[in-house]
């Protein structure tokens, strides 16, 4: 059952990646969901969609946010949940789990649950405007 689901679910997530690249209206686009994709790197679609103020890439396996984010004024809002990240980099005594993100960017609301992390990532740090994370 739960792999019957899955699948359901993918193929919904994939219905929905279609139609929002055949959207003409690209600029009208506030929210966009690209969960459940199975994503391994950042989608370079989203950049298409110059008003999105919030964007989920949750369930997928996303390690790096391009630096171009750093120039989507319009994001304010990252749902970054339970990502499978598979690269591991050995710190000290112990596996850290990399990520990247932009240093300027002008998100306020990070959503990180669910990552299994060892340690808040560096680049957190150094987020400005950031006003809720939620790890």
């Amino acid at each position: 059952m739960l792999q019957v689901r899955k699948k359901m679910n993918f193929d919904n997530a994939i219905k929905r990646f279609d139609q929002l690249k055949a959207n003409s209206r690209k600029d009208t686009v506030k929210v966009l969901d690209l969960s459940d994709l199975q994503l391994k790197e950042f989608p370079e679609l989203v950049f298409q969609f110059p008003n999105v103020t919030k964007l989920d890439i949750s369930n997928n396996q996303i390690l790096k946010i391009p630096k171009e984010l750093a120039d989507f004024d319009s994001l304010k809002v990252l749902i970054w949940t339970n990502s499978d990240f598979e690269k591991t980099e050995f710190d000290g005594n112990q596996l850290v789990k990399k990520i990247k993100i932009p240093k300027k960017t002008s998100i306020e609301k990070l959503y990180f649950s669910d990552n299994q992390l060892v340690a808040i990532p560096k680049a957190i740090k150094k987020l400005k405007r950031l006003d809720v994370l939620d790890i």
